[in-house]
Order: C-alpha cells, then structure tokens, then sequence
C-alpha cells in the first residue's frame, strides 16, 4: 500500500517548492487562527484567488495551490508521475495541491503556532480513505523520520479481512445509502487491536525531494513531531 521513489524532485528544485509554499503562510491572516480550536475550511485570498485552510493545534494544511499560478500548476506534472496515475487510476489526473506543515509545538510563526493546545495532528485517528483502490502522493519537502512526524500505516493490511465492513460501508455511502457511520472512514480501537497483531506497524520514512505514494485502501494516520517539523507537499487526485 505505501510505495517511496527516490530522488523524484532534485534538492534545488525541493528548495524552490518549499520557499513558494512556506511564503504562503503570509498571506493567512492571524485573526481567522487566533485562539480557535478547529478549523476545517476557512477561505484565503491570495492574488485574486482563493485557497483554504485547515488548523489544528500545531499543524495546518493550505489546500488549493494549484490555481494559484503557473508555477504551481506546473508541479506534478512530470511525464513520470503522469503515467504512474494514468496505469493506477485508468485516466490522466491533475493533481489538487496541499501545503502540510506539522511541528512539535515550539513554532513561533504565527500562522503555525498552536493557540488551542491540541496534541493532535489533522487526520490523527487510524482511518482508511477509500473501498476502492487509488492513489494519493506527497513530496517530503525535507526528511521525514520517526521523530518528525513520518505517517504510520499497517503493512498488507488492506489484504486482511478486518476492513471489510469499513470498505463496505465507505460503497454505501457514495452510493447515498444511509448507515450507521461508526465502521467506516475511521477504524475502531477493536479493529485497531487486530490489525497490530496481525500486520506490521510502519513508518512512512523518506528524505528531502522523495515522492511518497499512498493507497487510499491502506490504514494509516498521521502523528505531531516529537522534534522539528515536517513539510510535505501533498497531490490529490
């Protein structure tokens, strides 16, 4: 479920992605983050386009990036990455863009600083994306190491058959089904306890300018640093 290819983006261009998406952070103004707890989709102009935020606590995500100009229209769109998306999804994808940043708290920007205290990380609890198979990436913007917040997944999990009613149940509801929502998205503490003795428990590690890939199917959550922080670049599709 969890594929790393090395050296996709050189470190000079790593260097120049991260600076355009780091200097976006000026353009949120503090008082749509002041003190507020959760936010999971506030708007920000930037130019005359408009991006959106998601915060909690000491990690925050701008979404949309990709509108905003040619330079970042034009990230993803390597022929490599095309044709990976194009055997894995049956058709060409252009990717939707996320600046994450995740810290241990210390940050003093005040765009990334945790006003509400929350020591959880946005997407934090164990949950799968997807009934179906497709893919999601991210380019590490720095290395990404166990003590910086490397996403942890379940290796040959999505084999198993401990996810078949969260696989059901994510079809029913895209179908307009109603259920009772509590064996979906998120994966519950009893499922959790099977799925951690039954498949290994892993770290998503990479270095600066790896592509990581990720299917959708595949357990995973994300953790706050225990030190430093971690910037990823994240395509949707």
């Amino acid at each position: 479920g969890v594929a790393i290819i090395k050296n996709f983006y050189s470190d000079q261009e790593t260097e120049k992605i991260k600076k355009e998406c780091f200097n976006l952070l000026n353009d949120v103004p503090t008082n749509k983050i002041d003190s507020q707890d959760y936010i999971q989709a506030e708007d920000i102009s930037v130019g005359n386009k408009k991006i959106y935020l998601e915060k909690l606590g000491s990690s925050i995500k701008l979404k949309g990036l990709n509108i905003l100009n040619s330079f970042f229209s034009k990230i993803g769109r390597k022929i490599e990455l095309s044709l990976i998306t194009l055997v894995y999804h049956n058709r060409k994808s252009k990717p939707y863009l996320i600046y994450n940043v995740s810290h241990d708290g210390n940050s003093t920007h005040p765009v990334l600083k945790n006003y509400s205290g929350s020591k959880e990380a946005i997407a934090g609890k164990p949950h799968v994306d997807l009934y179906y198979h497709r893919l999601r990436c991210f380019l590490a913007l720095g290395d990404v190491k166990r003590d910086n917040g490397a996403t942890i997944y379940y290796n040959k999990s999505r084999s198993s058959n401990f996810l078949e009613q969260n696989y059901l149940n994510l079809f029913l509801k895209a179908i307009d089904i109603k259920i009772n929502d509590k064996d979906s998205h998120f994966i519950n503490e009893n499922k959790l306890n099977d799925i951690k003795m039954n498949c290994e428990k892993s770290y998503l590690e990479c270095q600066k300018g790896d592509l990581a890939l990720i299917d959708l199917k595949t357990p995973h959550y994300a953790v706050l640093p225990k030190t430093g922080e971690r910037q990823l670049l994240w395509f949707y599709y």
